[in-house]
This record gives structure tokens, sequence and C-alpha cells, in this order.
């Protein structure tokens, strides 16, 4: 599903800016159940907002990991790091309550709505970023299905 969803696109938010979209998917990875749609969604939330972010010469990479413990639970990670300007702490703080603040200028979901539909899905939604640094989301999903969970993702389609 990620695989396709860059495919479909990487090349018309991130190729007239000459911005580097580097996909680094784990082939192992066992298919999960979750809201597929929704995770489609913050998925491309999170690459328009990072295209908008971005300029010329700037980096994307979207990675999974699988077998990660966040808070003793087993999750499914898939973050999506940029190379970019970074953020202060305090739009950090304020990222998923404000529909303004990190939102994809009208044209995505948004950040708060993001998080909510990955907490339907059981999972966490995080942010690390300094300024001149870069900036990664981290989307968390446990590998049981959470209380939304509705299909496999990873599973041949």
């Amino acid at each position: 599903m990620i695989e396709d969803l860059l495919l479909l696109y990487g090349d018309a938010l991130f190729a007239d800016k000459k911005i580097v979209l580097s996909p680094m998917l784990d082939a192992r990875i066992l298919p999960i159940s979750c809201d597929v749609e929704g995770l489609k969604q913050v998925l491309l939330n999170l690459l328009i907002n990072a295209s908008e972010a971005l300029s010329n010469g700037d980096q994307v990479l979207v990675c999974t990991s699988d077998n990660v413990n966040y808070e003793g639970q087993v999750m499914l990670e898939i973050s999506v790091a940029d190379n970019g300007p970074g953020m202060p702490a305090e739009k950090i703080a304020g990222l998923f309550t404000s529909s303004e603040v990190g939102s994809s200028a009208g044209r995505g979901i948004g950040l708060p709505t993001s998080l909510a539909i990955v907490r339907a899905m059981g999972g966490h939604l995080v942010c690390r970023s300094r300024l001149g640094e870069g900036t990664t989301f981290a989307i968390l999903l446990p590998r049981t299905g959470g209380p939304d969970a509705q299909a496999p993702v990873g599973a041949p389609s």
C-alpha cells in the first residue's frame, strides 16, 4: 500500500521542487490489520506537509520498521523524515491541536485529524524536529488490530 501511494503521488509532490523521495520499506514486515483508507489519508497528509516545507535538493525518507517497543506494546512504525528546516519547540507543541499549525494549506486532512485516525486504529502519531535538522513523523500501529481495524496492510493487493 505504501509503495503504491508513493508511486501515485511521489512525482506530483516532489519532482517539480527537485526533492528526493527515498523509500526504505522493509519487505519482511508481515501484514497488519488497520483502517487502510485512513492510513492512506494520514500518509498522504504527511507527504503533502513535507513537500510544502521543503525546497530544492531536500530529501524525504519513508521508512518502515517492525517490532518497535512503544510503552511495552509491539508496534509497526511508518516514518516520514526530512532534512528540511525543522520546527521550533513552540510549533511542535501545538501541531496536533490546531487545524492551522501544520495543516496542508487547506488541501489535506491536517495533523489533528491525522492523529484522530491513527488513535482510532489503536496507534500513536509522534513528531521529532529541530530547527535546521529536519522533521520526522512516526506512525506507530499495534501488531494486533486496533478498535477500527478493517483490512491487512502489507498483504498483496
